[in-house]
């Protein structure tokens, strides 16, 4: 949220606006000049515009990213933020027959504990393979979700948002079918040498 305005450098008005809405107060932007700038770039834009040369866009971005649970706790971004809006995204996970259970989570954070729970999604494989999760976000921001399990064509899906209690939570993240990608090791000349003459 950034507020604009005389008011806005007020600590006070800050601190009500961050309690009583649950969002932080953006502080990284000049208040006072946010609005003349965005009024110069609207100017700068009808005046190319008029000149029939491209105007800047505006476009709806991701705020904050969204990410999955792996084993152990890891988040596996799936999208960044300040992504572009509408956005999709396909995430191929494989699978043997059974319950399936993934956690989707938003933040900046790359631990799942960190992070804010969006809810867990839960699907029923009946066959070995790959399942396809498409996650697509619309302008305003709001998710929907669609799979492809193997021999069943995509259907929309939907996510439980129930408050889970810490020992299921950490179940549900063990049970990820998601497992972290080992750590590489840089390469290259100076740790070839390093190999050859038996430093690590």
């Amino acid at each position: 949220m950034l507020l604009v305005g005389g008011q806005s450098a007020a600590p006070l008005v800050r601190r009500r606006l961050e309690e009583s809405l649950g969002v932080s107060v953006r502080d990284d932007v000049d208040t006072r000049g946010s609005v003349a700038l965005g009024a110069a770039l609207l100017g700068q834009g009808l005046l190319l515009a008029a000149a029939g040369k491209p105007a800047a866009t505006v476009s709806e971005v991701l705020s904050s990213p969204l990410a999955v649970a792996e084993r152990g706790g890891t988040l596996r971004r799936v999208l960044e933020r300040n992504t572009r809006l509408p956005a999709t995204k396909t995430l191929v996970l494989p699978t043997v027959p059974g319950p399936l259970e993934l956690a989707l989570f938003q933040g900046a954070a790359t631990q799942a504990s960190d992070a804010e729970y969006l809810g867990r999604l839960t699907l029923n494989v009946e066959r070995a393979g790959e399942v396809e999760l498409h996650l697509e976000l619309s302008v305003d921001g709001a998710l929907s979700l669609e799979a492809t399990l193997p021999g069943v064509k995509r259907h929309a899906v939907s996510l439980s948002t129930e408050h889970l209690d810490d020992a299921s939570f950490d179940a549900l993240i063990a049970r990820s079918p998601l497992v972290p990608e080992p750590e590489r090791r840089p390469g290259g000349v100076l740790s070839g040498l390093k190999k050859l003459f038996g430093r690590r």
